[in-house]
């Protein structure tokens, strides 16, 4: 059932991203950030390890709420051909650390917390949670391409989710071997010298 579930959203991300192709999204940066990252999420989804344990349901729910808040900031943001250029650079270098994130992470692809084997390459080796780290990028780019205080409220609510998200994720994998090390190791879970 659960290689069924995978297959049918890595199916799900790929159509996007071919949606996104013939309906001439790629167009913009923006547009061809987003057909990429589905691309490649959608390729994860297809081959990614089972988990051999999942976070309990109720902690899953407050995590897709980090998920869905990147497609929040999306709708307050305009048309992708009328970002200014700063913001539209800002996603696809964004999206691009996203990509390299996500490829680094492999067969240990998720959405929600589950215990997966351990990646340390790429962007692993400086900072625990890289993926989230490009995304809420992702999401300040769209308040800034919004251009008034309601682009704002997304990038709040989206911080305030992944840090939500991050320790709820990280409780789950101290439960791994060898995390505990890894926490010592990459002493950042998203931003260097911050947190």
């Amino acid at each position: 059932m659960d290689r069924a579930v995978d297959w049918g959203f890595g199916l799900s991300a790929l159509g996007w991203a071919i949606a996104g192709v013939i309906e001439g999204q790629a167009s913009s940066l923006v547009g061809l950030t987003i057909i990429v990252i589905n691309g490649v999420v959608g390729v994860l989804f297809l081959g990614r390890r089972p988990a051999s344990r999942l976070a309990p349901a109720g902690e899953c729910a407050i995590c897709v709420g980090s998920v869905a808040s990147s497609v929040v900031a999306l709708s307050v943001a305009p048309d992708p051909a009328h970002w200014p250029l700063e913001a539209e650079l800002l996603f696809a270098l964004a999206g691009g650390g996203a990509v390299v994130s996500l490829v680094a992470l492999g067969g240990s692809f998720g959405v929600l917390p589950a215990l997966r084997p351990m990646v340390k390459r790429g962007p692993y080796r400086w900072v625990r949670h890289p993926v989230y780290l490009a995304e809420l990028t992702m999401v300040l780019a769209c308040g800034l391409a919004a251009r008034r205080l309601l682009g704002l409220g997304p990038v709040a609510l989206a911080v305030v989710l992944a840090v939500v998200r991050i320790i709820i994720e990280e409780r789950l994998l101290v439960q791994s071997q060898g995390y505990d090390a890894y926490q010592r190791q990459v002493r950042w879970r998203l931003i260097p010298g911050l947190w």
